[in-house]
């Protein structure tokens, strides 16, 4: 590690997407962008991989998305040739066609001289690699050769680099962020249960709408607020069936983007629930209801039992089923204060782990490490 006296301000560049959409990826950029403590140390300029909404229209076919790609690296030679960035951090995919699109950037980076820092933001990429092709895996190895530091989001999922970089070369670095919340809490005389996702069956949705469903044949009360984007016809239709056939008590708010807006319906909440049956990274939106001092109710995946200590501040469920969703939002529903116990709990964890200035000195400790290798 330099010593800050002996340092020279180098110039990094952030490839990512900004908001809209309001995605984790998208976010952490937005958050990483805006640092003041990253500005202050480093000259930050940001290489936009999202396109334009009217450009998106005309690349359904193939042919626009080929073009688009390659648009995409020519605009990359040009930010390589004319910022001369000391350090490029790059976004990392868990699919093999994600990986081939994000590998040119890191094989241009190291061409041009310039060091490589990768960002894994979920918990696939073992797995991924597991089932690829040979070609695929040993085109892996070679491109991840050229990186200098690999950033994860926990401790826990080092070991999705561990096979490709030394342990002294993976940084953690935790989502964090600052948020503006009011003092008081908004609450109904019905316990409220919020639901905060895409709504999509990989994370879990169906099953949260038939725990409801179970909850209510149970003889418990409660009112789930459920928040997102349909991503297919097939599951809203699905879920939708199971609230009007069982008359349960669930609104649908679809996307709410603006933090004011989110943070009126978290803090009206007394739970919040988001239960994903496939790999995850470390959900933003627990982080905002660990921020709005709510007990969370998730499952075994990524970073989520680092967030969510099982029986302190929420519960974490091994299996995700209707009925293990139901006991799990009983036994809160039913005791007030345990609920309000591990809301102050959740709250004590953001504080300490889960703010930006932690997320940012992580950065800087990840930057510092490659630009020092």
């Amino acid at each position: 590690m330099r010593k800050d006296s002996d340092r020279v301000k180098d110039k990094v560049l952030i490839l990512g997407k900004l908001p809209p959409p309001y995605m984790g990826p998208a976010i952490a950029t937005k958050i990483i962008m805006g640092s003041r403590m990253l500005s202050d140390r480093y000259y930050m300029v940001h290489f936009n991989t999202g396109i334009h909404k009217a450009f998106r229209e005309s690349t359904r076919h193939q042919y626009g998305a080929v073009f688009k790609n390659i648009n995409l690296y020519v605009r990359f030679v040009v930010a390589l040739s004319t910022q001369r960035p000391s350090l490029v951090q790059i976004p990392i995919s868990q699919s093999t066609i994600g990986f081939l699109k994000d590998s040119v950037y890191i094989w241009l980076s190291s061409l041009f001289g310039r060091r490589v820092v990768v960002v894994l933001r979920g918990s696939a990429l073992l797995q991924w690699q597991n089932n690829a092709s040979v070609a695929t895996r040993v085109y892996y190895r070679m491109t991840m050769k050229r990186v200098a530091t690999g950033l994860v989001l926990s401790k826990r999922l080092t070991g999705q680099l561990e096979n490709v970089l030394p342990m002294n070369r993976i940084s953690v670095v935790t989502n964090g962020a600052d948020y503006d919340i009011p003092d008081h809490r908004t609450r109904g005389r019905v316990v409220t249960v919020l639901y905060l996702s895409n709504l999509q069956p990989s994370k879990g949705i169906i099953e949260t709408i038939n725990g409801v469903r179970v909850l209510k044949n149970m003889g418990i009360d409660c009112l789930l607020n459920v928040v997102g984007a349909w991503r297919d016809e097939k599951t809203e239709r699905i879920c939708k069936k199971v609230v009007r056939e069982n008359g349960l008590s669930v609104r649908f708010f679809g996307v709410v983007s603006e933090w004011e807006d989110k943070c009126k319906l978290l803090m009206q909440a007394d739970i919040f629930t988001f239960t994903p049956k496939a790999p995850e990274g470390q959900p933003w939106s627990i982080i905002e209801a660990m921020a709005c001092s709510l007990p969370v109710v998730s499952s075994n995946m990524g970073a989520i039992p680092d967030m969510v200590k099982d029986g302190y501040n929420g519960i974490v469920l091994d299996i995700v089923s209707p009925d293990e969703i139901a006991i799990a939002l009983a036994k809160l529903i039913r005791d007030r204060e345990l609920r309000e116990e591990m809301g102050r709990n959740s709250k004590k964890i953001y504080d300490d782990r889960y703010t930006e200035v932690n997320m940012v000195n992580s950065i800087i400790n990840g930057f510092e490490s490659a630009l020092s290798s």
